[in-house]
């Protein structure tokens, strides 16, 4: 998406979702939006990135960044228990991590071969979140 004033007319005004963090790479500003569903501690992190208004995926993009941005998360309770299942046994594909996210939690991701990625992510932040304060307590 190339529109966060599109992006949140529709899942802030709309549907009810409240901001929980926001965030982006070093020098990028908001290209991350994380809202909290409307009655819950669940939430959804959508990316803004730039390109041509109104065109999809930009032409520039190529397949291993489309991968990494199209991806899903997990919370979990403690990135080293989940990390230690997870590489007990041989899987496909590359990973990395455990690091600290921007957003100050410790995340490990894997990747599909075709590149999409599964991002595992500590719900509690271990450091300061690089772009804004959370505005809700751990889900």
């Amino acid at each position: 998406m190339h529109d966060r004033d599109r992006e949140d007319a529709f899942y802030r005004t709309l549907l009810g979702f409240r901001p929980y963090w926001w965030g982006g790479a070093e020098g990028k500003g908001a290209e991350w939006i994380s809202l909290l569903v409307p009655d819950g501690t669940d939430w959804l992190e959508y990316m803004v990135q730039q390109g041509p208004p109104d065109h999809g995926i930009p032409d520039a993009m190529s397949g291993t960044i489309a991968g990494v941005l199209d991806h899903f998360s997990l919370g979990v309770a403690n990135i080293r228990d989940a990390v230690t299942l997870l590489t007990a046994t041989e899987r496909p594909g590359r990973n990395d991590g455990p690091k600290t996210g921007r957003d100050g939690t410790w995340q490990y991701n894997l990747y599909d071969p075709d590149g999409t990625r599964a991002e595992i992510m500590e719900f509690h932040a271990v450091a300061k979140p690089c772009c804004s304060p959370f505005t809700a307590g751990d889900p």
